[in-house]
């Protein structure tokens, strides 16, 4: 397995019949950081996606509106409470 492979099962993901599936990891300092466990869970998804068995995909990331109504409603009730002015 190269750098590149696990590159992009960072940060494209897999296609799978049911979506996409990405590797689980975070970024720190500008490093990849990835827990054994998350290898072993993505890899199980990806053999069971493989076989046709039900899998669970990455859900699709959400839009830049959605997430920018997001942030306005938690802005709004901050000013609500008071905490910002």
């Amino acid at each position: 397995m190269t750098y590149g492979t696990v590159h992009t099962w960072l940060t494209v993901g897999v296609k799978t019949h049911a979506g996409r599936l990405k590797l689980p990891a975070l970024k720190v300092g500008g490093v990849w950081r990835i827990d054994p466990a998350g290898v072993e869970s993505f890899l199980q998804k990806l053999t069971t996606s493989a076989r046709g068995e039900e899998a669970d995909p990455t859900p699709p990331p959400e839009s830049a509106t959605r997430r920018r109504a997001r942030a306005q409603a938690a802005m709004d009730r901050l000013r609500e409470m008071g905490v910002i002015a």
